[in-house]
Protein backbone atom coordinates (compact mmCIF):
# COMPACT_ATOMS: atom_id res chain seq x y z
CA UNK A 1 0.00 0.00 0.00
CA UNK A 2 1.42 3.37 -1.07
CA UNK A 3 0.60 5.96 1.57
CA UNK A 4 2.69 8.84 0.30
CA UNK A 5 3.74 10.07 -3.13
CA UNK A 6 6.67 12.51 -3.04
CA UNK A 7 6.73 14.58 -6.24
CA UNK A 8 10.06 16.16 -7.14
CA UNK A 9 10.26 18.44 -10.22
CA UNK A 10 13.78 18.66 -11.66
CA UNK A 11 15.26 21.52 -13.65
CA UNK A 12 19.03 22.16 -13.79
CA UNK A 13 19.73 21.27 -10.16
CA UNK A 14 22.83 19.12 -10.52
CA UNK A 15 24.40 20.83 -7.48
CA UNK A 16 21.53 19.96 -5.15
CA UNK A 17 19.66 16.94 -6.51
CA UNK A 18 21.73 14.16 -4.92
CA UNK A 19 21.31 15.66 -1.45
CA UNK A 20 17.59 16.11 -1.95
CA UNK A 21 17.03 12.53 -3.09
CA UNK A 22 19.34 11.11 -0.44
CA UNK A 23 17.25 12.83 2.24
CA UNK A 24 14.06 11.32 0.77
CA UNK A 25 15.52 7.83 0.47
CA UNK A 26 16.74 8.02 4.08
CA UNK A 27 13.17 7.98 5.40
CA UNK A 28 13.01 5.26 8.06
CA UNK A 29 9.84 3.54 6.83
CA UNK A 30 9.40 0.61 4.48
CA UNK A 31 9.75 1.69 0.85
CA UNK A 32 6.42 0.02 0.09
CA UNK A 33 4.76 2.86 1.99
CA UNK A 34 6.05 5.66 -0.22
CA UNK A 35 6.98 6.38 -3.80
CA UNK A 36 9.15 9.09 -5.32
CA UNK A 37 8.08 10.65 -8.61
CA UNK A 38 10.80 12.57 -10.45
CA UNK A 39 9.67 14.86 -13.26
CA UNK A 40 12.48 16.26 -15.39
CA UNK A 41 11.38 19.60 -16.84
CA UNK A 42 13.80 19.80 -19.76
CA UNK A 43 17.06 20.02 -17.79
CA UNK A 44 20.21 20.75 -19.79
CA UNK A 45 22.79 19.92 -17.10
CA UNK A 46 23.67 16.60 -15.42
CA UNK A 47 20.45 16.44 -13.40
CA UNK A 48 18.97 13.69 -15.57
CA UNK A 49 22.08 11.51 -15.26
CA UNK A 50 22.09 11.89 -11.48
CA UNK A 51 18.38 11.07 -11.25
CA UNK A 52 18.60 8.01 -13.49
CA UNK A 53 21.60 6.65 -11.61
CA UNK A 54 19.73 6.89 -8.30
CA UNK A 55 16.65 5.28 -9.86
CA UNK A 56 18.65 2.17 -10.79
CA UNK A 57 19.16 1.20 -7.16
CA UNK A 58 15.75 2.21 -5.78
CA UNK A 59 12.62 0.38 -6.85
CA UNK A 60 10.22 2.97 -5.40
CA UNK A 61 11.39 5.80 -7.69
CA UNK A 62 9.73 6.58 -11.02
CA UNK A 63 11.33 8.93 -13.53
CA UNK A 64 9.48 10.97 -16.16
CA UNK A 65 10.65 13.63 -18.58
CA UNK A 66 8.90 16.48 -20.36
CA UNK A 67 9.88 19.50 -22.42
CA UNK A 68 10.58 22.60 -20.37
CA UNK A 69 7.11 23.80 -19.35
CA UNK A 70 7.83 25.16 -15.86
CA UNK A 71 7.46 24.09 -12.25
CA UNK A 72 3.65 24.07 -12.26
CA UNK A 73 3.44 21.77 -15.26
CA UNK A 74 5.99 19.39 -13.72
CA UNK A 75 4.04 19.23 -10.45
CA UNK A 76 0.78 18.65 -12.33
CA UNK A 77 2.38 15.80 -14.29
CA UNK A 78 3.56 14.21 -11.06
CA UNK A 79 0.13 14.61 -9.51
CA UNK A 80 -1.53 12.82 -12.42
CA UNK A 81 0.82 9.83 -12.09
CA UNK A 82 0.78 9.64 -8.27
CA UNK A 83 -0.62 6.52 -6.59
CA UNK A 84 -0.27 7.45 -2.91
CA UNK A 85 -3.13 8.35 -0.61
CA UNK A 86 -1.26 11.57 0.17
CA UNK A 87 1.02 13.73 -1.98
CA UNK A 88 3.92 15.95 -1.00
CA UNK A 89 5.63 18.40 -3.34
CA UNK A 90 9.36 18.67 -2.64
CA UNK A 91 11.62 21.11 -4.50
CA UNK A 92 14.78 19.50 -5.82
CA UNK A 93 17.12 22.21 -4.49
CA UNK A 94 15.93 21.66 -0.89
CA UNK A 95 15.92 18.56 1.32
CA UNK A 96 13.57 16.98 3.82
CA UNK A 97 13.98 16.22 7.52
CA UNK A 98 14.24 12.45 6.99
CA UNK A 99 14.16 11.29 10.61
CA UNK A 100 10.76 12.88 11.23
CA UNK A 101 8.79 11.49 8.31
CA UNK A 102 7.95 8.22 10.05
CA UNK A 103 5.88 10.33 12.47
CA UNK A 104 3.97 11.77 9.52
CA UNK A 105 3.37 8.28 8.13
CA UNK A 106 1.98 7.22 11.52
CA UNK A 107 -0.44 10.15 11.42
CA UNK A 108 -1.62 9.02 7.98
CA UNK A 109 -2.18 5.47 9.20
CA UNK A 110 -4.16 6.52 12.27
CA UNK A 111 -6.19 9.28 10.58
CA UNK A 112 -7.42 8.24 7.15
CA UNK A 113 -9.80 11.16 6.56
CA UNK A 114 -7.49 14.18 6.74
CA UNK A 115 -7.46 16.72 3.91
CA UNK A 116 -4.12 18.31 4.81
CA UNK A 117 -1.26 17.57 7.20
CA UNK A 118 0.62 20.69 8.31
CA UNK A 119 4.27 20.49 9.28
CA UNK A 120 6.89 23.11 9.98
CA UNK A 121 10.31 23.74 8.45
CA UNK A 122 13.85 25.00 8.78
CA UNK A 123 14.82 28.12 6.85
CA UNK A 124 18.48 27.83 5.85
CA UNK A 125 20.26 31.00 4.73
CA UNK A 126 24.05 31.32 4.32
CA UNK A 127 24.64 28.16 6.37
CA UNK A 128 22.51 29.46 9.24
CA UNK A 129 19.29 27.64 10.05
CA UNK A 130 16.28 28.73 12.04
CA UNK A 131 12.99 26.97 12.62
CA UNK A 132 9.94 28.61 11.08
CA UNK A 133 6.83 27.59 12.99
CA UNK A 134 3.89 27.52 10.59
CA UNK A 135 1.45 26.14 13.12
CA UNK A 136 -1.83 27.93 13.67
CA UNK A 137 -3.01 25.71 16.55
CA UNK A 138 -1.55 23.44 19.21
CA UNK A 139 0.16 20.31 17.82
CA UNK A 140 -2.20 17.36 17.52
CA UNK A 141 -5.27 19.45 16.84
CA UNK A 142 -7.48 18.98 13.80
CA UNK A 143 -8.93 22.25 12.55
CA UNK A 144 -10.62 23.45 9.39
CA UNK A 145 -8.73 25.26 6.67
CA UNK A 146 -10.92 28.27 7.36
CA UNK A 147 -9.78 28.27 10.98
CA UNK A 148 -6.17 28.06 9.80
CA UNK A 149 -6.64 31.11 7.59
CA UNK A 150 -8.42 33.09 10.32
CA UNK A 151 -5.72 32.09 12.83
CA UNK A 152 -3.01 33.63 10.68
CA UNK A 153 -1.93 30.96 8.20
CA UNK A 154 -0.07 32.62 5.33
CA UNK A 155 0.09 30.63 2.09
CA UNK A 156 3.54 29.95 0.74
CA UNK A 157 5.54 26.98 -0.48
CA UNK A 158 3.43 23.87 -0.98
CA UNK A 159 6.24 21.82 0.56
CA UNK A 160 4.96 22.95 3.99
CA UNK A 161 1.80 20.87 3.57
CA UNK A 162 0.98 17.26 2.68
CA UNK A 163 -2.32 16.80 0.84
CA UNK A 164 -4.83 13.98 0.57
CA UNK A 165 -4.78 13.09 -3.12
CA UNK A 166 -8.52 12.38 -3.27
CA UNK A 167 -9.17 15.82 -1.71
CA UNK A 168 -7.20 17.53 -4.49
CA UNK A 169 -8.93 15.43 -7.13
CA UNK A 170 -12.41 16.07 -5.72
CA UNK A 171 -11.91 19.83 -5.94
CA UNK A 172 -9.95 19.81 -9.22
CA UNK A 173 -6.97 21.47 -7.56
CA UNK A 174 -3.79 21.74 -9.59
CA UNK A 175 -1.15 24.37 -10.33
CA UNK A 176 -1.67 27.35 -12.61
CA UNK A 177 0.90 27.02 -15.40
CA UNK A 178 3.05 29.96 -16.47
CA UNK A 179 3.21 32.05 -13.29
CA UNK A 180 5.65 32.42 -10.40
CA UNK A 181 3.11 32.59 -7.54
CA UNK A 182 1.42 29.26 -8.15
CA UNK A 183 1.93 28.09 -4.56
CA UNK A 184 -0.05 31.02 -3.15
CA UNK A 185 -3.05 30.42 -5.39
CA UNK A 186 -2.97 26.65 -4.81
CA UNK A 187 -2.70 26.89 -1.02
CA UNK A 188 -5.35 29.59 -0.62
CA UNK A 189 -7.85 27.44 -2.49
CA UNK A 190 -6.79 24.24 -0.71
CA UNK A 191 -7.10 25.80 2.74
CA UNK A 192 -10.43 27.39 1.94
CA UNK A 193 -11.80 23.99 0.90
CA UNK A 194 -10.18 21.81 3.59
CA UNK A 195 -12.39 20.53 6.39
CA UNK A 196 -9.72 18.65 8.33
CA UNK A 197 -6.19 20.03 8.73
CA UNK A 198 -3.96 18.11 11.13
CA UNK A 199 -1.47 20.44 12.87
CA UNK A 200 1.68 18.51 13.77
CA UNK A 201 4.46 20.81 15.00
CA UNK A 202 6.89 18.38 13.32
CA UNK A 203 9.80 19.74 11.28
CA UNK A 204 9.50 18.05 7.90
CA UNK A 205 11.43 20.28 5.50
CA UNK A 206 14.61 22.30 5.02
CA UNK A 207 14.09 25.29 2.76
CA UNK A 208 17.33 26.64 1.29
CA UNK A 209 17.40 30.34 0.50
CA UNK A 210 19.18 30.69 -2.84
CA UNK A 211 20.32 34.01 -4.28
CA UNK A 212 19.16 35.44 -7.60
CA UNK A 213 15.71 33.87 -7.51
CA UNK A 214 12.70 35.15 -9.42
CA UNK A 215 11.04 36.13 -6.17
CA UNK A 216 13.80 38.69 -5.61
CA UNK A 217 14.04 39.69 -9.26
CA UNK A 218 15.91 42.85 -10.21
CA UNK A 219 15.73 42.49 -14.01
CA UNK A 220 12.94 43.94 -16.10
CA UNK A 221 11.88 40.45 -17.17
CA UNK A 222 11.81 39.16 -13.60
CA UNK A 223 9.86 42.12 -12.23
CA UNK A 224 7.38 41.94 -15.13
CA UNK A 225 6.92 38.19 -14.62
CA UNK A 226 6.29 38.55 -10.88
CA UNK A 227 3.82 41.40 -11.26
CA UNK A 228 1.97 39.59 -14.04
CA UNK A 229 1.81 36.53 -11.79
CA UNK A 230 0.44 38.56 -8.87
CA UNK A 231 -2.30 39.89 -11.13
CA UNK A 232 -3.23 36.37 -12.25
CA UNK A 233 -3.35 35.12 -8.65
CA UNK A 234 -5.42 38.12 -7.55
CA UNK A 235 -8.04 37.70 -10.24
CA UNK A 236 -8.20 33.93 -9.82
CA UNK A 237 -8.78 34.11 -6.06
CA UNK A 238 -11.28 36.98 -6.37
CA UNK A 239 -13.32 34.80 -8.75
CA UNK A 240 -12.98 31.82 -6.38
CA UNK A 241 -14.01 33.95 -3.37
CA UNK A 242 -17.14 35.10 -5.17
CA UNK A 243 -18.14 31.52 -5.98
CA UNK A 244 -17.86 29.95 -2.52
CA UNK A 245 -20.88 29.97 -0.23
CA UNK A 246 -19.06 31.10 2.90
CA UNK A 247 -19.08 34.88 2.54
CA UNK A 248 -16.94 35.45 5.63
CA UNK A 249 -14.24 33.21 4.19
CA UNK A 250 -14.60 34.86 0.80
CA UNK A 251 -14.01 38.23 2.44
CA UNK A 252 -10.83 36.93 4.09
CA UNK A 253 -9.49 35.65 0.76
CA UNK A 254 -10.37 38.95 -0.91
CA UNK A 255 -8.48 40.92 1.74
CA UNK A 256 -5.44 38.71 1.27
CA UNK A 257 -5.12 39.06 -2.49
CA UNK A 258 -6.00 42.77 -2.45
CA UNK A 259 -3.14 43.19 0.02
CA UNK A 260 -0.82 41.28 -2.34
CA UNK A 261 -1.61 43.76 -5.12
CA UNK A 262 -1.12 46.70 -2.74
CA UNK A 263 2.31 45.34 -1.78
CA UNK A 264 3.15 44.78 -5.42
CA UNK A 265 2.46 48.42 -6.32
CA UNK A 266 4.22 49.71 -3.20
CA UNK A 267 7.36 47.69 -4.03
CA UNK A 268 7.27 48.85 -7.63
CA UNK A 269 7.30 52.47 -6.49
CA UNK A 270 10.25 51.78 -4.18
CA UNK A 271 12.26 49.86 -6.78
CA UNK A 272 15.33 51.94 -7.61
CA UNK A 273 17.10 49.49 -9.92
CA UNK A 274 18.38 51.43 -12.98
CA UNK A 275 16.67 49.06 -15.41
CA UNK A 276 13.32 49.54 -13.68
CA UNK A 277 12.92 53.05 -15.06
CA UNK A 278 9.90 55.35 -15.31
CA UNK A 279 8.66 54.16 -18.75
CA UNK A 280 8.81 50.55 -17.55
CA UNK A 281 6.91 51.39 -14.36
CA UNK A 282 4.30 53.24 -16.40
CA UNK A 283 3.94 50.17 -18.63
CA UNK A 284 3.30 48.02 -15.58
CA UNK A 285 0.72 50.45 -14.18
CA UNK A 286 -1.06 50.34 -17.55
CA UNK A 287 -1.13 46.54 -17.38
CA UNK A 288 -2.52 46.66 -13.84
CA UNK A 289 -5.23 49.04 -15.04
CA UNK A 290 -6.01 46.83 -18.04
CA UNK A 291 -6.44 43.80 -15.77
CA UNK A 292 -8.68 45.60 -13.30
CA UNK A 293 -6.34 45.75 -10.30
CA UNK A 294 -5.64 49.50 -10.46
CA UNK A 295 -7.06 51.72 -9.04
CA UNK A 296 -6.53 49.66 -5.89
CA UNK A 297 -9.65 48.22 -4.31
CA UNK A 298 -10.27 47.11 -0.75
CA UNK A 299 -10.87 45.54 1.60
CA UNK A 300 -7.31 44.93 2.81
CA UNK A 301 -5.79 43.05 5.72
CA UNK A 302 -4.74 46.28 7.46
CA UNK A 303 -6.09 49.78 7.92
CA UNK A 304 -2.66 51.07 6.90
CA UNK A 305 -3.03 49.50 3.46
CA UNK A 306 -6.53 50.97 3.15
CA UNK A 307 -5.22 54.45 3.99
CA UNK A 308 -2.27 54.36 1.61
CA UNK A 309 -4.32 52.77 -1.18
CA UNK A 310 -6.48 55.91 -1.26
CA UNK A 311 -3.34 58.00 -1.68
CA UNK A 312 -1.88 55.77 -4.39
CA UNK A 313 -5.17 55.95 -6.29
CA UNK A 314 -4.69 59.71 -6.77
CA UNK A 315 -3.12 59.94 -10.22
CA UNK A 316 -0.83 62.94 -9.75
CA UNK A 317 0.52 61.54 -6.46
CA UNK A 318 1.25 58.19 -8.08
CA UNK A 319 3.08 59.93 -10.95
CA UNK A 320 5.21 61.86 -8.50
CA UNK A 321 6.03 58.73 -6.53
CA UNK A 322 6.97 56.77 -9.65
CA UNK A 323 9.48 59.44 -10.59
CA UNK A 324 11.06 59.36 -7.14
Amino acid sequence: MTLLSIIVPIYNVEKYLAKCLDSILSISVDKDFYEVILVNDGSSDRSVDIAKEICLSNSNIRFYSQENCGLSAARNYGLITAKGEYVWFVDSDDYIESQNIDKIVNIMMVNNDLDIIMGTHNFVDSNLARVINDNVADPGQIISGKDALFNGYNPGGVWRLIYKRSFLSEHNLDFHVGISREDVEFNLKAMALAQKVFVTGIIIYNYIKHINTLTTATTREGVYFNISSDIVVHNSIIKFAQEIRDKELGQNLTKRVNSIVFGMLFNLIRNKEPLIDLPFKQQLISEMRLNGVYPLRGPFLSKKALFFSKILNIEFILRKLLKY
